[in-house]
C-alpha cells in the first residue's frame, strides 16, 4: 500500500491502535499531537489522508480547525474522528466522521475507508485508451513544451497557450521560453541545473503571462541529444501552482500566527527568541523580554460581550505594533496577555523606556461600536542575561513581575526581582 497519512490525535488509546492498523496495513505514518504542529507539517508535506481527532490541543481547538479546513481547496481526504462534544462535522473534506463513543470498531471502520481510498487512488493512475493515445500533446492539463537550446519554442500544446495567456499558438511559438522567467537570474539557475543534475525536476518559479499576471509555476525538462551527444532540444512541462503556493503559505501564516489579532503566536516568539538569544550571547547584547497584561479585561467581556472583546484585543495589537520598532517581536501569550521582545538594547533605561511608551498608547480610552472603554495595561519585565539564558525562565519572571504590578499599581511597569520570587500574588479584578 503506498499512501502518506497524517495523523493528528493527542490521545494516547487512539494513537496506540492506530500504530497497530498501520503496522498491519504496512503504511509509514507521520503524528502530530496539537493542532498547530498537524497545520505545519500539512504545509511541508503532501499528504493523501489526514486522520484528524476532533479532541484538539494546541492554538486551534475543534471548531477553528473545520473553520480553517472548510476555506482550503487542496486539502486532502480526512476522516474525522468524532466524541460526544463534536458529533456532526459539515466539511468537504471529510469523507467518513466516526463516532468514537459509541463506535468500538471504530479502527476497523478507518481500515475500510484506507482501502477504499487506496482503491481510489490506484484506479486513477491508469490510463484509459483515449489518455495513452493523446498524453503526448493537447489533451493534458499540464503545459508541454520543446524549445531549441537557446529557449526558442519548437512546439507547444494548447495547455501551455492556456497557461501564458498566449493569444495564439503561433503568437506563443515566436517567442522564448526564458522570456516567461520574472527574476531574470531564474534562467541561469535553470541551466545550472540542466548541467548538473541532466534534468529539471519540480523547479518552482514564478512565470509572466501574456495578460500581466504573475503566476507560479512548477517545470520539469529533460536534453534530447543527437546521436553524437550533442543537444538537440529540451522536452519540458510546466504546471499552474500558484493556488497551491498561496494555500501553502495561508497555511505557514496559520500555523505561526494567531488568528484573532494576527500576531505571531507563541510557538513563533519562542523560535524567535531562542534565535535572538543565540545571536545575543555571541554580540554580547541585552535583551528585554515583556509581559503585559490588559488590566480588568473580564469586566469588559462580561459589560459589553466577547465580540467587542475581541475588537479591543485587535485594537490592542495595532497600538503595541505602532510603538515598537521593526526589529522588536510582539506575540499574543494568550487571552488579554502579550509578550514582547526588545533586542539590542543599552541599558534598563531603554527597556524602561519602551514600556512607558507602551503604557501611554493606552491613555485614550477605545472607542469600539460607540462604547467608550477605558483600559489600561500592566507590564512585567525580565532581561537577557540578567534574569536568566532560557526563553521559558525569561518569560516566567516577566509574568512575576507583571502580577506584582497588577497587585500594587495596575497600569504600571516593573522589573523582576528576586524578591517577587518569594512574594505570593493573587490576581485583582480580573
Amino acid at each position: 500500500m503506498n499512501l502518506d497519512i497524517i495523523a493528528i490525535v493527542h490521545d494516547r488509546t487512539i494513537n496506540t491502535e492506530l500504530i497497530k492498523l498501520f503496522d498491519k496495513l504496512g503504511l509509514a505514518i507521520t503524528t502530530a499531537e496539537t493542532s498547530t504542529k498537524g497545520l505545519q507539517l500539512i504545509t511541508e508535506n503532501s499528504f493523501d489522508l489526514i486522520i484528524m481527532h476532533t479532541d484538539f490541543i494546541g492554538d486551534y481547538d475543534c471548531d477553528m480547525m473545520f473553520k480553517i479546513i472548510s476555506e482550503e481547496q487542496s486539502f486532502p481526504p480526512i476522516i474525522a474522528l468524532l466524541d460526544s462534544a463534536c458529533k456532526s462535522r459539515n466539511c468537504k473534506h471529510v469523507v467518513s466522521s466516526i463516532l468514537i463513543e459509541e463506535n468500538s470498531n471504530y479502527i476497523q471502520k478507518i481500515e475500510g475507508v484506507i482501502l477504499e481510498i487506496e482503491k481510489t487512488k490506484i484506479a486513477s493512475a491508469l490510463p484509459t485508451h483515449n489518455e495513452l493515445a493523446n498524453q503526448l500533446f493537447d489533451s493534458v492539463p499540464i503545459g508541454l513544451y520543446r524549445i531549441d537550446p537557446e529557449g526558442n519554442f519548437i512546439d507547444a500544446n494548447n495547455s501551455l497557450i492556456s497557461i501564458t495567456g498566449a493569444p495564439t499558438r503561433d503568437t506563443l511559438l515566436m517567442d522564448n521560453y526564458f522570456s516567461f522567467f520574472h527574476h531574470p537570474e531564474d534562467k541561469e539557475n535553470w541551466f545550472e541545473i540542466m548541467e548538473r543534475d541532466s534534468e529539471i525536476r519540480g523547479l518552482v518559479t514564478e512565470f509572466e503571462c501574456y495578460t500581466g499576471e504573475t503566476i507560479w509555476v512548477r517545470d520539469s525538462a529533460r536534453p534530447v541529444y543527437t546521436h553524437d551527444g550533442k543537444i538537440l532540444f529540451y522536452d519540458g512541462a510546466i504546471e499552474n501552482v500558484t493556488l497551491q503556493k498561496q494555500n501553502e503559505e495561508k497555511l505557514t501564516f496559520l500555523a505561526t500566527h494567531d488568528i484573532l489579532t494576527g500576531l505571531p503566536n507563541r510557538n513563533f516568539f519562542h523560535d524567535q527568541a531562542a534565535l535572538s538569544i543565540s545571536q545575543a550571547r555571541y554580540n554580547g547584547d541585552l535583551l528585554a523580554f515583556m509581559v503585559f497584561d490588559l488590566d480588568y479585561f473580564n469586566r469588559i467581556n462580561e459589560t459589553f460581550g466577547t465580540q467587542i472583546g475581541d475588537k479591543l484585543l485587535q485594537e490592542t495589537a495595532l497600538r503595541v505594533r505602532t510603538q515598537l520598532r521593526k526589529s522588536d517581536l510582539v506575540s499574543r501569550l494568550e487571552s488579554d496577555k502579550f509578550l514582547l521582545l526588545i533586542s539590542s538594547i543599552r541599558g534598563r533605561r531603554d527597556a524602561l523606556s519602551v514600556a512607558e511608551k507602551i503604557s501611554l498608547a493606552f491613555k485614550d480610552p477605545y472607542v469600539i461600536d460607540d462604547n467608550e472603554i477605558p483600559i489600561s495595561a500592566s507590564i512585567g519585565i525580565s532581561f537577557y542575561p540578567e534574569h536568566g539564558e532560557e526563553v521559558s525562565t525569561l518569560i516566567k519572571k516577566a509574568e512575576i513581575a507583571v502580577y506584582s504590578v497588577k497587585n500594587t499599581q495596575p497600569g504600571g511597569y516593573q522589573i523582576f526581582s528576586e524578591t517577587l520570587q518569594t512574594t505570593p500574588f493573587i490576581k485583582k479584578g480580573r
